[in-house]
């Protein structure tokens, strides 16, 4: 499968990265890769996952908003890889044994990281919001390569 699960939120907005980073990654995988996106979410997200999915070509971006756990837990399950913030939705993708990403804000780590070796914790010393886009790609490459144990991944165009 070539799904890229995303959640671009978290409950508290102190957790997140700000949206307009989220954009540019999106706009990023969308001209570089040949991931399929699913945004996911529940209410804390409000309008968040509209306002970045009207950016995606509609064959490429969905979004899965406020769905049961046990159905969000079956949708993750498909996906190749998995980039999120500090969430219930990452400890979520992790048990169900995605690899990923947690674009880590300033909550410690060693109590709320999602417990999976597949997992990676990105954060930036000055603060979440300085964590640059580029350097999420990158990490994500990686994330993805290795789940496929390839040197070059599907998904990520040559």
């Amino acid at each position: 499968t070539n799904l890229l699960a995303l959640h671009p939120g978290s409950g508290s907005e102190r957790k997140n990265w700000p949206e307009s980073k989220w954009a540019e990654l999106l706009q990023h995988l969308m001209s570089s890769t040949e991931f399929d996106l699913l945004l996911v979410g529940g209410e804390a997200e409000g309008e968040r996952l509209q306002r970045l999915a009207a950016g995606l070509p509609r064959a490429r971006g969905r979004v899965a908003q406020s769905l049961p756990l046990a159905d969000l837990a079956h949708l993750l399950s498909a996906c190749r890889a998995f980039v999120g913030h500090d969430s219930g939705i990452s400890h979520l993708a992790a048990a169900v044994g995605l690899p990923g990403l947690v674009l880590w804000g300033d909550t410690a780590e060693e109590v709320w990281r999602p417990p999976s070796e597949r997992v990676i914790v990105l954060r930036h010393p000055a603060g979440l919001a300085r964590l640059p886009v580029a350097k999420v790609g990158e990490q994500l490459r990686r994330v993805s390569v290795a789940s496929c144990g390839l040197t070059q991944g599907p998904g990520w165009a040559a």
